[in-house]
């Protein structure tokens, strides 16, 4: 049982790892960045919220880093877009175990692992933040 039990805490645990990331944790990998906010954007960050005038190492330690970015013009000047998502759609895994105890004195020991697909489709979440000289000029959303 442990040679197979091993392997999957293993896979558990890198798929947990992979995860995104708490405005804690990203504070904590990038304390400096953190430390030259102002101190009102520094309560900001800590709750993952953002404000107009924040720049993107901010918007990063506040809602990470974005699932992708688009650059273009907004009335004449250099602006991008972070863009967002989570949820809708996906897969998940999980591993369990269990002890059981019968009235006869008998005891039991079971793990299992199981996986989910959609039945149907979930739109993901979108956020986006706009961007311009480099500054928050707009954003919509909760965050990441």
């Amino acid at each position: 049982m442990k040679i197979t039990f091993i392997p999957i805490l293993l896979l558990s645990g890198l798929l947990v790892a992979s995860c995104s990331t708490t405005p804690q944790e990203r504070i904590d990998a990038n304390l400096p960045a953190f430390q030259k906010l102002a101190p009102q954007e520094q309560s900001l960050v800590l709750a993952g919220q953002i404000s107009l005038g924040m720049t993107p190492e901010a918007v990063k330690l506040a809602w990470g880093d974005p699932d992708s970015i688009s650059r273009g013009n907004l009335d004449g000047i250099p602006s991008e877009r972070w863009i967002y998502q989570k949820g809708g759609s996906g897969f998940s895994f999980g591993v369990g175990g269990g002890v059981g105890h019968y009235h006869n004195g008998s005891s039991m020991i079971g793990t299992g692992i199981g996986t989910t697909f959609p039945i149907s489709t979930i739109p993901p979440n979108t956020s986006y933040v706009l961007f311009s000289k480099g500054k928050v000029t707009a954003w919509e959303g909760s965050g990441h």
